[in-house]
């Protein structure tokens, strides 16, 4: 596992496990890797961005927190933008 990997790995666990809301923690992560100025400041490639939406996603769909339906729907909205 290169550095790049390792830190994206860190990222996907840290959506999958944090107490933070996953949407945000989705948006963190990108940011984190990609812009953070003590960053890794990598360059995502599609498939990068899927691995840490589907961990989002997966903790909205399996999260036991309210209403889980309209937050997916926006989450998937917000992130399908973002893939262009």
């Amino acid at each position: 596992m290169n550095s790049g990997e390792s830190y994206l790995q860190q990222e996907v666990d840290w959506i999958e496990n944090s107490g933070e809301m996953p949407e945000v923690a989705f948006y963190e992560a990108l940011y984190c890797l990609t812009e953070e100025e003590e960053g890794p400041k990598l360059t995502l490639t599609l498939s990068d961005i899927k691995r840490l939406e589907d961990a989002a996603i997966n903790r909205l769909y399996y999260s036991p927190h309210g209403s889980r339906i309209p937050w997916l729907k926006v989450f998937q909205l917000s992130a399908k933008t973002l893939r262009g």
